[in-house]
């Protein structure tokens, strides 16, 4: 009597793909949203004389979604930013970056929470 060790296929449903689209999406949305949120903080906190500064404060986002870039179009942005010789730094971007980075990271868990597998 030959004694055949029995086989059993177990069949998994593949949910990674589905879970990939919605973490995507949840980033996506969360990256745009986070992007103005540091806009409107840097305007908020960037000295104001003219306004010529505050208005030129902008954002692009990653056409991935994945990222995004915050900047100045004035000449003198930057050295308001870091400083100069002359002049004590009067950041507005990095501390509004850093604020919203926080508020990303917390939104990013709470709403990973919130997934259904």
């Amino acid at each position: 009597m030959s004694t055949r060790a029995r086989t059993t296929k177990a069949v998994f449903t593949d949910k990674s793909a589905r879970a990939k689209k919605k973490l995507l999406a949840i980033i996506v949305t969360n990256v745009k949203e986070f992007a103005q949120l540091t806009q409107r903080l840097a305007k908020n906190r960037v000295a104001y004389k003219t306004g010529n500064l505050r208005s030129n404060i902008k954002i692009e986002v990653d056409p991935k979604g994945m990222g995004f870039r915050i900047f100045t179009r004035t000449k003198y942005g930057a050295w308001v930013e870091l400083g100069t010789v002359h002049m004590a730094a009067r950041p507005f971007i990095f501390p509004s970056v850093q604020e919203s980075k926080e508020r990303f990271e917390g939104a990013l868990v709470s709403d990973g929470k919130k997934l259904r597998w």
